[in-house]
């Protein structure tokens, strides 16, 4: 799937903006349940833009540790494709109100809030969750990110994209 920055940009800003109509600011987690497509991408930017943190929650992992990451992480979100079983609301990716602002979000954290949460294996066979804070994160959010920066080389003209990620072309 190609997506050009613009595209991805509108489609995170109405994912943010959904997120701040469900409440979200900033270090309120949402977990993302969608595998790796382009979904993924605007959802995490989506979660970093409403100022929350992301949690990833590998769709190939059996039904109990999704449950666990969701219940340990106190997901006030999740962001899915379709339905899915949650104990929180389910904002659907592939329903997402069209109507929905285009606009950059007014931003809400700061460096020293939370960006994501990552969940380990566990040594003790329970996985453990990771917490990074947004001073990595942040640039993403605001923009100033390796794809922005790439096409600002090419003129806008060279595809953008990171190993293992979907395409992103500007058009």
């Amino acid at each position: 799937e190609f997506l050009s920055y613009g595209e991805l940009n509108a489609w995170a800003n109405r994912v943010a903006h959904a997120l701040r109509g469900q409440g979200v600011v900033a270090n309120d987690r949402v977990a993302v349940n969608v595998g790796r497509r382009a979904e993924l991408v605007v959802g995490l930017l989506g979660i970093l833009k409403a100022g929350g943190a992301y949690v990833p929650v590998d769709p190939s992992a059996p039904a109990e540790r999704q449950a666990y990451v969701l219940r340990d992480s106190g997901a006030k979100v999740l962001l899915g494709l379709g339905e899915q079983m949650a104990p929180c609301p389910v904002l659907d990716l592939s329903a997402l109100d069209e109507s929905l602002p285009e606009t950059n979000p007014e931003p809400v954290n700061s460096a020293a809030d939370l960006a994501y949460v990552i969940y380990t294996s566990g040594s003790t066979g329970r996985p453990n969750g990771v917490r990074a804070r947004n001073t990595k994160a942040k640039p993403a959010a605001e923009g100033r990110w390796p794809v922005a920066a790439k096409l600002a080389q090419t003129g806008g003209t060279g595809p953008a994209q990171s190993p293992g990620s979907p395409r992103i072309s500007p058009v």
